[in-house]
């Protein structure tokens, strides 16, 4: 089981593994299950608001489940609130709760950000 962040969902939708660790790939390709929080939605959709990025997050979650079979982890989502309000080592709550919703499930996260790598021990970039 791997837990996608935002950012790791966006590469792996643009086709772009080139700044990601052979481990980080191997971890993708071999999962038995991909998984994103439902807050990933909410921020790529942000993302795409600001100008960030071309697409919807709707069109981003339907091609990667299309090509990756991503699911979307919502059975956890509530929980995965309570224990973000544990994580006083970030401002983000994007972060937050996409960081408590993988350790939920003691499961792997890709993401970039240093900040989870550093608390988060199953962070890979």
């Amino acid at each position: 089981m791997v837990f996608l962040d935002t950012h790791a969902l966006l590469l792996f939708h643009q086709g772009d593994r080139s700044l990601l660790s052979e481990q980080a790939i191997s971890l993708f390709d071999e999962a038995d299950a991909l998984l994103i929080s439902p807050i990933v939605l909410l921020e790529t959709q942000y993302l795409k608001e600001i100008g960030r990025i071309r697409f919807s997050a709707d069109t981003v979650f339907q091609q990667m489940s299309a090509l990756y079979e991503l699911q979307l982890e919502e059975k956890g989502f509530a929980q995965a609130i309570w224990k973000a309000l544990e994580y006083s080592w970030t401002r983000d709550p994007f972060d937050r709760v996409i960081t408590a919703h993988a350790s939920l499930f003691e499961a792997v996260l890709l993401t970039k950000d240093q900040l989870i790598q550093q608390h988060y021990p199953r962070a890979v970039w």
